[in-house]
């Protein structure tokens, strides 16, 4: 169910009723040209399974939003490095998603995600590979880049991580029984 909403919220799928609204907008009165823009100009993502390219680096996959956005690399460095330092990956930059461990990966994602400046990071169950203490430290940098203006939306089974959050909103999946 959670993830039909990130799909709809993200354009991919239309509700079964009603509609949703981004700044005055219906997502569904767009053209696919504007809800390709809408996506990239005001989301990123965060998944549980990281979804970094194997192929490249851990800097070229932070600075990828960067080279689809069409800007200037040699710009955004001082920024980067303030992001890695943060997130404590600066040592990892030139490694491969394989030398990696899962928090660094997700810490790698997170960054992928800031640079990007989008107004809205969307996770999906970004702790669930991880184990508890980075867990919590992948959270309260979530809470931190919060707290710096952009919304973040979390899907999360876990209380515990769904307990860093302001605000709750907890969706029951009830499944009706056919009658015969």
């Amino acid at each position: 169910m959670e993830k039909q909403l990130l799909n709809i919220i993200s354009t991919i799928r239309k509700p079964t009723s009603g509609t949703v609204y981004y700044k005055g907008q219906s997502f569904f009165d767009m053209n696919e040209e504007d809800k390709a823009k809408y996506r990239y100009q005001t989301l990123s993502f965060v998944f549980q399974d990281f979804n970094l390219i194997s192929s490249m680096t851990i800097k070229e996959n932070i600075e990828l939003p960067l080279m689809m956005n069409h800007k200037e690399l040699n710009k955004s460095k001082e920024e980067l490095n303030e992001i890695v330092k943060d997130l404590q990956i600066e040592n990892i930059l030139n490694k491969y998603t394989v030398e990696c461990s899962g928090g660094q990966l997700q810490r790698a994602a997170i960054a992928r995600a800031i640079i990007a400046h989008s107004p809205i990071i969307i996770c999906d169950e970004p702790t669930g590979n991880l184990d508890t203490k980075t867990a919590q430290e992948i959270m309260e940098l979530l809470v931190e880049i919060n707290k710096r203006g952009t919304t973040v939306i979390l899907v999360t089974h876990d209380s515990y991580m769904a307990s860093y959050s302001d605000r709750l909103l907890t969706i029951e999946v009830v499944q009706l029984r056919k009658k015969y």
